[in-house]
This record gives C-alpha cells, sequence and structure tokens, in this order.
C-alpha cells in the first residue's frame, strides 16, 4: 500500500530460448557480453539503459531486465544474429558485411531442412554425386545410386558400407539403404525428375520436367513441336539438381560450410547459441587484412573448466581444393583482434578431403606454446556421428570432444605431434 515503494525496481532475469536451435535468422540468445548491455537494451528489451548481461543457466547467456516494481507484464522481442555480430565486430574495431556465398550457404541448409537434416552430406556417395553431374546434365536413378554407392574402382569395395548406420530420418529397418537416400534427397528437392528426349528435326537430345512434359512438346533448341509418345517405351527417368543445388554458380561451397556447422552444433548440443554463414571483414581500426570467413559461430563456454563465458569460431571450410598460407594468416589476425576479455577466438579449419602437409604446417603456425586455438577437421572427423570415432585407437579415452578447448586439444594431438 506503500505508494513510494512504486518507484522501486528489481530485475528480471530473463533467459530465453526459442525451439529449434541456432537455424533462425531471429534469435532470443543473448551471449554473455557485458559490452553489449546497450544493444541488448535497444534490440531485445525497449529500453536502451535497462539491460544487462549475465551469465545464466547452462553456463550460457542472459539478461536481466531492471523495470519497476509495479510492473506486471514484461515483453521482449528477437533480434537478428547478423545484427549482433555487426554489434559484436564493431568492439572488436571490425566491420563486417554479409556475402552472396553466405546467402547461398543458408538457402543451401533451409532448402535440406536445417543444420542436422545436413547430416545426409556426410555420406561421401552423395558429395559425390553432387559434384558428378553439372547443372545441364541428367542421369537416371540407377547412376545415382551407383554414384551413392561409391564403389572403389580398384578393391570394389563400397563406401556407402560405413553410412548405413547413419541416422538421417525415422527408419524401422536398422541399415540405411542407398534407395532410402535417394528418396530423402528428392523428397527436399535437391533432385528433380523429368524425361529425356530427342528432337527428329534436330537430332539433339533436351531433358523436360515431368510437369512440363506433354504429347506434343517443344525442342528448347529448335523450338520444333514434336509426338514424343512413341520414345516413351522403355523410358528410365532422368534426374536434374534443383533448387539451390541448381545454380551454376559454385553454390555447391555451401556443402562443406552445411556439415561442418552441423557436425559442430552436433559435438556442443545446445552450447552453440547462432551462427552466420560467409562473412566479409573489414579493418575499422583492428589490426587485420580484409578478409572472408566462410562461417562464424557463437558459443557458450564450460565455466566450468575455466573457458571463457564467450567464444567465437572462425571458420574455414573447403571440399577438395587448397588451403593456402594468405588465408590462414588472415584468419589468425582476425582471431588476435577479438579481446581477450570479449571473448575466445577459435579457428576451425575443415575440408571434406584430407589435409596436405603444408596445409597442417600452415594451421600449426596459428597456435603458441602456451594457447591452443586451432581445429581441424578432415572428412574422417566430418564424417562419423561424433568427430574423433575414427580416431579411438590413437586418443584412447580422451576422443570425446565436447568442447572448443577439447577439440583444440584433440587436433593437436593427431594433427601437430
Amino acid at each position: 500500500d506503500d505508494v513510494q515503494s512504486l518507484r522501486q525496481k528489481y530485475t528480471v532475469v530473463v533467459d530465453a530460448t526459442q525451439f529449434g536451435g541456432p537455424d533462425a535468422e531471429l534469435t532470443f540468445e543473448t551471449p554473455f557480453a557485458p559490452r553489449l548491455n546497450e544493444f541488448y537494451g535497444r534490440n531485445f528489451y525497449f529500453d536502451h539503459d535497462s539491460a544487462r548481461s549475465q551469465v545464466g543457466r547452462l553456463d550460457k547467456g542472459a539478461v536481466a531486465i531492471i523495470t519497476p516494481i509495479s510492473t506486471q507484464r514484461l515483453s521482449i522481442t528477437a533480434f537478428r544474429v547478423f545484427e549482433w555480430m555487426k554489434a559484436f565486430f564493431s568492439l572488436c574495431q571490425i566491420t563486417i558485411e554479409r556475402s552472396e556465398p553466405g546467402l547461398r550457404a543458408i538457402r543451401l541448409i533451409a532448402q535440406l531442412g536445417g543444420l542436422q537434416n545436413c547430416r545426409v552430406l556426410k555420406i561421401r556417395g552423395v558429395r559425390n554425386l553432387l559434384r558428378k553431374y553439372a547443372v545441364d546434365e541428367a542421369f537416371t536413378r540407377s547412376g545415382a545410386i551407383d554414384a551413392i554407392r561409391d564403389v572403389d574402382p580398384t578393391t570394389g569395395a563400397v563406401g556407402f558400407d560405413a553410412f548405413e548406420k547413419l541416422h538421417i530420418e525415422f527408419r524401422r529397418k536398422p541399415e540405411m539403404k542407398p534407395d532410402d537416400v535417394l528418396r530423402y534427397l528428392l523428397e527436399r528437392r535437391v533432385f528433380r525428375v523429368g524425361l529425356e528426349f530427342t528432337c527428329p528435326n534436330c537430332n539433339l537430345p533436351s531433358w523436360l520436367h515431368i510437369d512440363d512434359v506433354k504429347a506434343m512438346s517443344p525442342c528448347p533448341y529448335c523450338d520444333h513441336n514434336h509426338d514424343v509418345t512413341p520414345q516413351l517405351k522403355d523410358r528410365d527417368w532422368r534426374y536434374r539438381r534443383s533448387g539451390i543445388f541448381g545454380r551454376n554458380d559454385n553454390q555447391l561451397g555451401g556443402v562443406p560450410v552445411a556439415l561442418t556447422l552441423q557436425q559442430l552444433a552436433n559435438s556442443l548440443q545446445d552450447k552453440v547459441l547462432m551462427y552466420s554463414t560467409a562473412i566479409n571483414f573489414l579493418p575499422a581500426g583492428a589490426a587485420i587484412e580484409a578478409c572472408e570467413s566462410d562461417f562464424v559461430g557463437v558459443v557458450a563456454g564450460a565455466m566450468g573448466i575455466s573457458e571463457s563465458p564467450l567464444q567465437i569460431v572462425l571458420g574455414e571450410a573447403k571440399s577438395e581444393g587448397p588451403i593456402d598460407a594468405q588465408d590462414i594468416r588472415k584468419l589468425g589476425k582476425l582471431a588476435d583482434a577479438v579481446p581477450r576479455e570479449l571473448a575466445d577466438a577459435y579457428i576451425l579449419i575443415s575440408k571434406t578431403g584430407t589435409f596436405s602437409s603444408d596445409e597442417i604446417d600452415f594451421a600449426k603456425s596459428l597456435n603458441t606454446e602456451h594457447r591452443r586455438r586451432v581445429i581441424l577437421w578432415s572428412r574422417d572427423e566430418l564424417e562419423p556421428y561424433y568427430p574423433y570415432e575414427r580416431s579411438r585407437a590413437k586418443l584412447g579415452d580422451q576422443w570425446h570432444g565436447v568442447t572448443l578447448t577439447d577439440m583444440a586439444r584433440i587436433t593437436h594431438e593427431i594433427f601437430f605431434k
């Protein structure tokens, strides 16, 4: 009943997590960064001076909202991941921009249904199939199955056997078959189905989507209308890449990015708070060179083992192409520009192939005697369900990598010793 008491204020700690993990462009995640209090006040709440960043449950970030004791209803709003990253890197005297490859990678992840549905890209035969045919090339179902089976021409070993137990969707049978994988890709419109006909006028073969096939169909090359029904006898369906996978502009560069982010999220579980793909970095006072990172991840540290509550992962992801010293030097300077009191910066370099000795030496140069911040993932780390399953014999009981500290330590054991 004391009217004067209504002037007092108290804090409400908000630790909100949206359903669906870190896939969304909009987020309620609030990583621990006290220097971003004003950002949280303006974007998460509605008062620039009433939000205070703090550590929440499970070592994740939370925001304390300062509000009058008379408040009966409190509202928060989601903000864009990229806007958070702009605010964060501005504290490092760095300006960031979105790049077109980043937008394509986001679309690739969305077409597959989110990060965890990118698990299908672990299958080497799937990656081979995507690379084998150009966007204007059609292939048969049997050709797709052969590519997914991934048979070694020398030894006859079936590469797909290593992925029979991989879980990409609910199934009643214990083992997955190549047909299951192709159906999964078709359901997500990675490929679209049609038929191939030969024009009687110009004698050129052409592919038509199933929705466009008519008894009298025009040839795309000479525009001659011809009856396709005589060619339907024993006709095999033919497939082409579709959606973002059907673009002829190196969109498949998003495949190793998606696969790396999926493995990171799977390994660290809910400690991965947010991510963005392919960001351009420009100096705004920081001692860096203009460069690009294939992805940036924001991770909550495990404070129980004295990790920083906020960690930044700068990533370089390749399929088979080389990673040169210039790429690594720029990433090293970028990581150096993140103040240690603000966040710990790690560098994750991944390849769906294998690393050369030169690439390993380049990466090793980013570590010091007292600081291990480099994580290397080759196909042996990207393809299994857990990154270090194939290194258990070498690592013994220490093969689990559930924090970035673990991963940097294991990288040192596998690649740098």
